[in-house]
């Protein structure tokens, strides 16, 4: 009696098991990619700078990067770092100083890229910084 119990468990669960790897399974072929969009930061001021995208209330959330002084670096942004609506805000810390900056909000379309210019005074502070997107060219890589 017991030998069957055992037995019927056995099968029990290894038909449980193959359900379950069966029920997981994807092709990686038909699965897409996450969408990405990509977000372009020129930094024209002095200190490097932490860019962040702020969550919905202003607070810092995932940090995507540190773009150094007097250049230029693409991030890419995941969908899950948009807020509802399409939405993105970021807050960016200029290394160095006590300034952080949140930015006004953009909607950012399927065919458009946010692009953010940094322009800091002495202090660091990001005031005169401006947030915006452009249409999406096809074909053509965004600014390095």
């Amino acid at each position: 009696m017991q030998r069957a119990t055992l037995h019927s468990l056995a099968v029990t669960g290894l038909v449980i098991l193959a359900a379950t790897a069966a029920a997981c399974y994807s092709d990686p072929q038909t699965v897409p990619a996450p969408a990405r969009t990509q977000f372009v930061v020129r930094n024209d001021g002095f200190y490097d700078a932490n860019v962040y995208v702020a969550l919905s209330d202003g607070r810092k959330g995932w940090r995507l990067g540190t773009v150094t002084g007097n250049s230029a670096r693409v991030f890419e942004l995941r969908a899950i770092d948009l807020q509802p609506g399409d939405v993105l805000r970021v807050r960016v810390h200029p290394i160095g100083t006590r300034v952080d900056w949140l930015s006004p909000a953009v909607i950012v379309g399927s065919d458009e890229i946010p692009e953010l210019r940094l322009i800091a005074d002495a202090r660091g502070a990001l005031d005169m910084s401006s947030f915006y997107t452009r249409v999406r060219l096809v074909g053509v890589a965004p600014p390095h």
